[in-house]
């Protein structure tokens, strides 16, 4: 269970079938403390800077665009930008961006995290996370949650470590006073193989309201990972992953199984002589058991990296149509080609504060990218927007005219067509 605020970014997923869109990285994926393998179209995505996902007409026999999802990492293996895109009339149309900016000390450690999210009709949400250290270490952080009309502090988490500098636990305290906390334990290999998750509840008393547990192989493969959750009074098993790995230590298998031990269902990878994976196939055991559900073979170009995927659902329970009905278009994530985010772009306003006599805004944006086109956006400080004007490619200063608007103070937000967000200042209208 992550935090229960606002701090987690929602996503609005639009599909025209029956597929979901990753989710998209928070501050949790940043600070994830057990990672557990990916499978069947997860894994996929985790190795993609670009998935292009098309449905075969079979009217016109040819392939169509349906989704774009795209990953931008920076040098160092963080996501500075994530995106889905949905193909409509001929055109990639956005349905989401999320941009991350890092702050940076002088000892290399992140300091200041953003992360700013716009869905397809531009409303801007995120949060912030401003990150204080001791001895090289997390010791706390300050949260805030970020709104279309401004930001509110949400509270702050404190981080404990282990005499191995292992953290042990971390409590966000929000502002009414509750605090809820994650707990780790590790193996005598350092390996993190349990969390749990507990709040004090309105009587003073902790509750516990999540654990898992993870077991390891003598080599560190991971092989269960168990979840529990609460009735209310107790913890009961709620569900469970099995994995199985290949004399090379590739997954071979994923089985899940809900409560009581019922197998839901399971993934298996097939590799070929070069151990490379070639196929991954999905069996629907909730269904019949090794029922089919879909399978992605894949393909890989002259050089040897991955190039097409080629999803087959099932025809009935247990054959698989021979046309594929969707297939991905792959291009590789390479970390280290993309630039540092290091914070938002500066932007200048002036005159600021500005007046009804003398209502022309420039606005001074340098470090945006000449052959970029953008929408600058003022809305009032309920969220409503008042205004949006659109630039051309070639600018990096820009002037609105804003006497038609009432006295007050409003947020001007400057926001390129890809939806990369630049930055969001305040003028006030006197």
């Amino acid at each position: 269970m992550k935090y229960s605020f606002t701090l987690l970014i929602l996503v609005l997923v639009f599909v025209s079938f029956q597929r979901k869109a990753i989710a998209q990285p928070t501050r949790e994926d940043f600070e994830k403390m057990m990672v557990v393998p990916k499978v069947h179209l997860d894994w996929l995505k985790e190795n993609t800077k670009e998935l292009t996902t098309q449905k075969f007409n079979t009217n016109n026999s040819l392939w169509e665009n349906q989704l774009k999802d795209i990953y931008v990492k920076d040098a160092e293996g963080r996501f500075t930008k994530t995106a889905l895109f949905s193909w409509q009339a001929n055109n990639w149309d956005t349905v989401s961006a999320t941009n991350y900016y890092y702050q940076k000390d002088a000892s290399n450690n992140v300091t200041g995290l953003t992360i700013l999210t716009y869905p397809y009709y531009a409303t801007m949400k995120g949060s912030r996370v401003n990150y204080f250290y001791k001895q090289g270490l997390i010791d706390s952080a300050y949260v805030e949650d970020i709104k279309s009309f401004g930001s509110s502090t949400d509270g702050y988490v404190l981080y404990r470590y282990n005499s191995n500098f292992q953290r042990v636990l971390d409590s966000l305290v929000l502002q009414n006073g509750l605090i809820q906390s994650r707990h780790y334990w590790y193996d005598a290999n350092g390996r993190c193989i349990g969390q749990a998750y507990t709040k004090i509840n309105s009587m003073n008393t902790l509750d516990t309201l999540l654990k898992e547990v993870v077991e390891y192989s003598i080599s560190g493969l991971l092989l269960k990972w168990t979840r529990f959750s609460s009735n209310g009074t107790a913890l009961y098993k709620s569900d469970e992953n099995v994995y199985t790995y290949t004399p090379s230590g590739k997954i071979k298998s994923m089985e899940y199984f809900s409560i009581n031990g019922v197998k839901r269902y399971s993934y298996f990878n097939y590799y070929n002589n070069s151990d490379k994976l070639v196929a991954m196939v999905k069996k629907a055991d909730y269904i019949a058991a090794g029922a089919n559900e879909d399978s992605i073979v894949l393909t890989y170009n002259q050089a040897g990296q991955l190039d097409t995927a080629y999803s087959y659902w099932h025809l009935d329970t247990f054959k698989w149509k021979a046309q594929p009905p969707f297939r991905y278009i792959y291009e590789k994530l390479t970390v280290g080609t993309e630039p540092f985010n290091s914070a938002l772009a500066p932007i200048n306003i002036y005159p600021n504060p500005v007046t009804h006599s003398n209502s022309l805004v420039n606005i001074s944006v340098p470090t945006l990218q000449t052959e970029t086109s953008c929408s600058i956006t003022i809305t009032d400080l309920t969220g409503r927007r008042v205004m949006t004007k659109h630039f051309p490619e070639n600018q990096s200063l820009f002037s609105i005219e804003v006497g038609q608007l009432e006295r007050g103070t409003y947020l001007l937000n400057v926001v390129t067509d890809e939806r990369n967000i630049v930055g969001t200042r305040r003028v006030v209208i006197q």
